[in-house]
C-alpha cells in the first residue's frame, strides 16, 4: 500500500503540471486516436497519473488539483431567482438574445495572458431538451463570438489513466474525429446508436436529436465537438459508484481529456455543456487553470413535470424574453430564463408607420399601461404605472424593462426603431403583453 500511495502522488504531481515528461503508463498507456481534437502520446496526453481507487485517494486527488476555494451558492432556487428580480430594479437584469450574448462575451472578456483561456460553463438540466438547444443557440453563427472548442457531457472522452487498459478507458474521440473531419454518416450513425443506448436521461426525455444537432451545427461552424465524461466502464474501477467524489474525478477526467485535445490553448474560448450541479463553484471552476476566466451560466426553463424551480416561478413570473440575471451570489455566476410554456408570457409585436406630426420625430416617447397597480423599471427609471397611461421618454437602444406588481412580475424588452412612440401594455394576470411601435421615419435598412 505505501508504495501504491507513493506512485499514485509522484504520477499526481505530473497531472498537476500537465507537461511534464513522465514515465511511461505501466499497462495500456497514453492513447493516440487519429481524427479531429486529438493528439498523439506526447506531451500532455503523457502525463496522467494511475487512476485513483476508492475515496481517500479521490479526495486527495481533489484537494491537491483544487486551484480554487470552491466557496460560493451550491445551487440557484427559485427564490434566489425571485429576489434578484425584486431587488434590482434592472441592474443585472439583460432581456433579448443579442444583449445576453453580449453580455457574455464581455464577461468572458480576454484571457489575461496566452497559454489561459475563457470558459463558457453552461449548466443544464438533464430533464430538458429545451436547455440543449439553447446552448446550442448560445454558441451558434449569431452566438457567442469566438468558440474555439464545445466540450459535452453527453459524450466520452477517451482516457489515459495509468494501470488501466486500453478498452474500457476508450470514448467517443475517433467517432467524433471521422464525423468531424469528413462528415462520416457512418460515424455519425454509431455516435446516435451510442447515445441512446449510453445516455439514458437523453433517451428518456426525447433530445437525443438535441445533442446529435449539436454535434452536426459545430462541424458546420468549423468548431471542434470533445467528449467529457469518463468512459461507462472506467467509472466502476474508480470504486465508487455515484456521489460528489466520482463526480469530481468525472470533472477532473474532462478537463484532463480537453488538455490533450487542445495541448495548446492559446487565446481560446471554450463552451462547455453540464449538469447544473458542475457549473456550481464547488465543481468544474475550482480546477481550471490559473488565469482563466470562467462564467457559470445555468439554464431554466422547457422542463416538464411540476415542482421544478420552474414551476415555482411561473406562479408570478413572466419572461417575455430570454432573460440573464448577472452574478448571482458570486461574480461570474449567472442564470438565463428560458421563455417557455410554463414562465414565457404571450406577446403581440407591431410597428407601423404613424401620421404625420402624430408621433414626434426627435425622440422615442413611451406609453405604459397595466391592468395592474405596480412599478415600471427600465435603465435608472421607475415609473408608477396602473390603467391609466403614463408617458416618458426612452434612451435610443434596446431597454430591459421590470414590472412589479398585484404579485406578478413581468420582464421583457423594448426594441429601438428610432423616433416615434413605442405603446406598452401589460396585462400580468393574462401573461399577455402588447408592444406596439409607431416610428416617425422608416428604419434604415442594414
Amino acid at each position: 500500500m505505501t508504495t501504491r500511495i507513493a506512485l499514485f502522488f509522484d504520477a499526481l504531481m505530473c497531472l498537476i503540471i500537465w507537461g511534464a515528461a513522465c514515465r511511461p503508463a505501466p499497462e495500456g498507456g497514453p492513447i493516440a486516436s487519429g481524427g479531429a481534437g486529438t493528439v498523439d502520446a506526447a506531451g500532455p496526453c503523457s502525463a496522467w497519473p494511475e487512476l485513483p481507487r476508492g475515496q481517500a485517494e479521490i479526495e486527495q486527488m481533489v484537494r491537491v488539483m483544487t486551484r480554487d476555494s470552491g466557496s460560493g451558492p451550491r445551487e440557484v432556487t427559485a427564490g434566489d431567482i425571485r429576489d434578484a428580480l425584486q431587488g434590482r430594479g434592472t441592474r443585472g437584469v439583460i432581456a433579448g438574445w443579442d444583449s445576453v450574448i453580449d453580455a457574455l462575451s464581455q464577461q468572458l472578456g480576454g484571457p489575461p495572458h496566452p497559454g489561459s483561456r475563457g470558459v463558457l460553463l453552461v449548466g443544464c438540466y438533464h430533464d430538458s431538451g429545451g436547455q440543449i438547444a439553447a446552448f446550442r443557440r448560445l454558441i451558434g453563427y449569431d452566438g457567442v463570438p469566438g468558440i474555439t472548442a464545445v466540450v459535452l457531457e453527453q459524450l466520452r472522452a477517451t482516457g489515459r489513466w495509468r494501470g488501466v487498459s486500453n478498452d474500457v478507458q476508450t470514448g467517443d474521440d475517433a467517432l467524433l474525429g471521422a464525423f468531424l473531419e469528413s462528415g462520416d454518416r457512418g460515424a455519425f450513425d454509431r455516435l446516435r446508436r451510442s447515445q441512446r443506448t449510453g445516455d439514458y436521461t437523453a433517451w428518456r426525455y426525447g433530445y437525443i436529436d438535441e445533442v446529435m444537432d449539436l454535434v452536426a451545427s459545430s462541424r458546420a461552424m468549423g468548431v471542434p465537438v470533445l467528449g467529457c465524461d469518463m468512459p461507462r466502464d472506467l467509472q466502476p474501477l474508480t470504486g465508487v459508484s455515484s456521489g460528489e467524489d466520482l463526480d469530481r474525478l468525472r470533472e477532473i477526467h474532462c478537463l484532463a481529456a480537453l488538455r490533450c485535445s487542445v495541448p495548446d490553448a492559446g487565446r481560446s474560448r471554450v463552451a462547455m455543456l453540464w449538469g447544473q450541479e458542475h457549473v456550481m463553484p464547488h465543481g468544474v471552476p475550482r480546477f481550471l487553470e490559473p488565469g482563466d476566466v470562467a462564467v457559470s451560466l445555468l439554464l431554466f426553463g422547457s422542463r416538464p413535470g411540476s415542482g421544478t424551480v420552474e414551476s415555482d416561478l411561473a406562479r408570478d413570473v413572466v419572461i417575455d424574453e430570454p432573460v440573464l440575471l448577472a452574478d448571482l451570489g458570486r461574480p461570474l455566476l449567472d442564470a438565463l430564463l428560458l421563455p417557455d410554456g410554463l414562465m414565457g408570457g404571450r406577446v403581440e409585436r407591431s410597428r407601423a408607420m404613424a401620421e404625420p406630426g402624430e408621433v414626434p420625430d426627435d425622440r422615442i416617447e413611451l406609453v405604459v399601461r397595466s391592468d395592474l397597480d405596480g412599478t415600471f423599471s427600465f435603465g435608472d427609471r421607475i415609473l408608477v404605472v396602473g390603467p391609466e397611461p403614463v408617458t416618458d421618454v426612452l434612451p435610443g437602444l434596446p431597454v430591459t424593462y421590470v414590472f412589479h406588481g398585484g404579485g406578478k412580475t413581468v420582464v421583457g424588452r423594448i426594441e429601438h426603431w428610432g423616433a416615434g412612440r413605442v405603446e406598452l401594455d401589460l396585462c400580468p394576470g393574462r401573461r399577455e403583453t402588447s408592444i406596439a411601435y409607431l416610428l416617425a421615419r422608416l428604419p434604415r435598412l442594414e
